[in-house]
């Protein structure tokens, strides 16, 4: 009777121990905001978001996640979304162990006429110990500039 409840134990512990093994890594969404002038659409430039999750991460170091957006000019006159000095794209609220970048179109700035849109790769890279299965939520501001200079 005795050995029963040990082996009991034992394969609860088990099965504890697979679960976890193979649980999903983290999860990641961020809420995304911007000025009036531009719009944020889904990687397909068709339909309006303001938040973005992206797929499921794996909690090792070096492991990398990209989500894309589209944004469109829904102002007047043209402006710029800036990959410098003065970057376009500020991530916030980002947890330890996480860096985050973005790209576009492999150039340094995007000038948009009214109604243009262009893609925007957003990624999030583990560098340190994250909780993996944990969600985590972040803030994406991104700004829009009436020149091309930072």
């Amino acid at each position: 009777m005795k050995l029963d409840k040990y082996i009991g134990a034992a394969l609860g512990w088990m099965l504890v121990m697979l679960v976890v093994a193979n649980a999903p890594g983290p999860v990641f969404a961020t809420s995304i905001n911007t000025p009036t002038s531009l719009s944020v659409l889904d990687g397909t430039c068709a339909n309006t978001i303001t938040f973005l999750a992206f797929q499921t991460l794996s909690p090792v170091v070096g492991s990398s996640v990209t989500g894309n957006i589209c944004l469109m000019n829904n102002g007047a006159g043209a402006i710029y979304i800036i990959h410098s000095s003065q970057n376009s794209i500020v991530f916030s609220g980002l947890p330890d162990g996480l860096s985050s970048s973005w790209a576009i179109s492999n150039s340094t700035f995007v000038k948009l006429t009214p109604g243009r849109t262009t893609l925007v790769d957003l990624v999030l890279t583990v560098t340190g110990p994250i909780i993996s299965q944990q969600t985590y939520s972040f803030t994406t501001t991104v700004f829009a500039y009436t020149s091309s200079v930072g």
